[in-house]
C-alpha cells in the first residue's frame, strides 16, 4: 500500500450513525503475500467541531489473506483467478495448440479445441486432489477458501474441483473461447461456448441432453474433476450433472464476463518456471481417441436416415453403402470397415461396394487393397471410366508406373471427358 485511502464524509448529523465503506488501495506487492498475515490497521478521523480542527486515531488488528484467498459468499471472485492472459498459460496454451490440434474437419471448431487442451492436461497427469483443509462441499458461504491461479496447477498438475475449473477456463479464454462456471450444491464445473446458435446443436450432437443452451447458443459442460479420463467422459458427466441440477432447480451460473467487470484478473509477476508440454505420444494418442468420438457424435445426424432404413430393410444395400461413406468420409475407418463387411456378406458382386471399399483403403494409404477392389469392380463393371481411374491412381501411388498409365487409357477410351477432367493428372504419368 503506498498511500492511504482518504474518504470524504460531507456531514454527520447530531446523534446520526452511518456506516463508511473504507477500501484501502493495494499495489501488486500485495500478490506476494502466500499466507495469512497479521498487521496492524490505523483509521484517523479528521473532523470540525465548533470551527475547531480535532482527531481521532483508532488502532486496529485485521488479516491481511493470502493472494489465494477467496468467499464464495461473493462467487463472482472467481474472475480474479481466471487469467488467460498470464505468460505461463498463454505460453503453454499456444505450444499445445501449434503441437495437437488436429483438423477440425467438419467439427466445430472451438470443440476441438477445447478438446486438445484438455487432452493435454490429461497427458500431463494433472490430478483432481479434494482440498483436505478446506473441500468444497463442506464450505459456507462465509468461509475462507483458497483457490490456485491457473500457473499455480499446471505447474502442480493437482487442484480441487475450483482449481482445476479455473484453470480449464482461463486455457479457453487465452484461446478465444468463452467460458463460464456452473455451481450447483457442493461442487464447481465449467462450460464453454461452442460458437453455435441453439438451432444447430445437432451439429455438436443428436443428444440434447449432452449441451446447455444459454444465451441463444450451445454450450459444453465439462466435469473439470475428471481430467484424468478423458475428455468425452468429462464432458457426459459435465453434462449429466447440469441436467440434474436444472432439473432440480439448483443450478447456479457464474457469468466470467459479468464477474470480470468487478473482479478483474490478477497481473502476476513472471514466475520463476516454465511448463514443460506433455509426452507427445500420450497426447496425440488422447486427441486421436477424442476426435473419433467427436466425429461419431457429429454424424449421427447424417447417419441416422440410413439406419433408420436399413431397420426397416435389412438388405437395403444403397442406404448401407452410404453410411460406410459416411464413415469413411470423416475419417472413422475401422467403423467404415465393419459396415463394408456387412455388405459384402449381402452384396458380394456388387461394383458401387468393391469401388467404395477401395477408396476406403485408398484412404488409409493401403494402396495394394485399394488395387484390389478396385480390379475386383472393374471385373463386375468394366464399362465405368471413374473406376479405372481410381485404379490407376492407387497402381500410381504402389509404384506401378506403367499400369497406372494403361488403366488411365482405359479410362479416356470408355469416357473422353475424363482427359481433361484429369488433365493433370496424365502429366504426372508422362513425366
Amino acid at each position: 500500500m503506498d498511500f492511504p485511502t482518504t474518504v470524504e464524509i460531507p456531514r454527520i448529523g447530531g446523534s446520526e450513525v452511518i456506516d463508511i465503506p473504507i477500501k484501502a488501495t493495494f499495489n501488486n506487492r500485495i500478490l506476494e503475500v502466500d499466507e495469512d498475515t497479521g498487521v496492524q490497521v490505523e483509521v484517523k478521523l479528521t473532523y470540525l467541531r465548533d470551527g475547531q480542527k480535532d482527531d481521532i486515531i483508532l488502532t486496529q488488528p485485521m488479516t491481511i489473506y493470502g493472494k489465494n484467498a477467496i468467499i464464495w459468499g461473493d462467487s463472482q471472485m472467481i474472475g480474479s483467478f481466471v487469467t488467460p492472459k498470464d505468460d505461463t498459460v498463454r505460453d503453454y496454451v499456444r505450444q499445445v495448440v501449434n503441437s495437437y490440434l488436429p483438423e477440425a474437419g467438419p467439427l466445430n471448431q472451438k470443440l476441438v479445441s477445447a478438446m486438445a487442451y484438455f487432452s493435454s492436461l490429461t497427458a500431463s497427469g494433472t490430478n483432481y486432489i479434494i482440498d483436505p483443509n478446506t473441500p468444497f462441499t463442506e464450505l459456507r458461504d462465509d468461509q475462507i477458501d483458497y483457490v490456485q491461479f491457473p500457473r499455480e496447477t499446471l505447474h502442480l498438475k493437482s487442484g480441487d474441483c475450483d482449481d482445476l475449473s479455473v484453470l480449464i477456463s482461463a486455457g479457453l479464454e487465452n484461446l478465444g473461447i468463452r467460458t463460464a462456471f456452473i455451481e450447483i450444491p457442493g461442487h464447481l464445473f465449467v462450460m464453454f461456448d461452442t460458437g453455435l446458435a441453439a438451432a444447430d446443436a445437432d451439429l455438436i450432437s443428436q443428444d440434447s441432453s449432452l449441451v446447455a443452451i444459454r444465451d441463444g447458443n450451445v454450450w459444453i459442460p465439462l466435469e473439470a474433476t475428471m481430467v484424468n479420463t478423458n475428455f468425452n467422459e468429462a464432458w457426459a458427466e459435465g453434462a449429466r450433472k447440469y441436467q440434474v441440477a436444472l432439473a432440480a432447480d439448483e443450478l447456479g451460473i457464474i457469468d466470467l464476463q459479468q464477474a470480470w467487470k468487478t473482479y478483474q484478473p490478477v497481473t502476476l509477476r513472471k514466475a520463476g518456471y516454465s511448463i514443460e508440454l506433455p509426452e507427445a505420444k500420450r497426447t496425440e494418442s488422447l486427441v486421436r481417441q477424442s476426435r473419433k468420438l467427436l466425429l461419431a457424435k457429429s454424424i449421427d445426424r447424417l447417419v441416422l436416415p440410413y439406419q433408420t432404413m436399413v431397420a426397416n430393410d435389412p438388405e437395403n444395400v444403397p442406404a448401407r453403402l452410404q453410411i460406410a461413406i459416411l464413415y469413411a468420409r470423416y475419417g472413422l475407418y475401422e467403423d467404415a470397415e465393419l459396415a463394408f463387411e456387412s455388405l459384402n456378406e449381402i452384396a458380394p458382386d456388387n461394383s458401387s461396394v468393391m469401388t467404395n471399399q477401395g477408396n476406403l483403403y485408398f484412404l488409409q494409404e493401403a494402396f495394394k487393397s485399394a488395387v484390389q477392389h478396385y480390379q475386383r469392380a472393374i471385373e463386375l463393371d468394366n464399362g465405368d471410366g471413374g473406376i479405372w481411374i481410381n485404379l490407376s491412381m492407387a497402381q500410381f501411388k504402389s509404384g506401378d508406373l506403367q499400369q497406372a498409365r494403361n488403366s488411365y487409357q482405359n479410362a479416356v477410351q470408355i469416357n473422353a471427358s475424363l482427359k481433361d477432367e484429369y488433365s493433370a493428372y496424365s502429366k504426372l504419368l508422362s513425366n
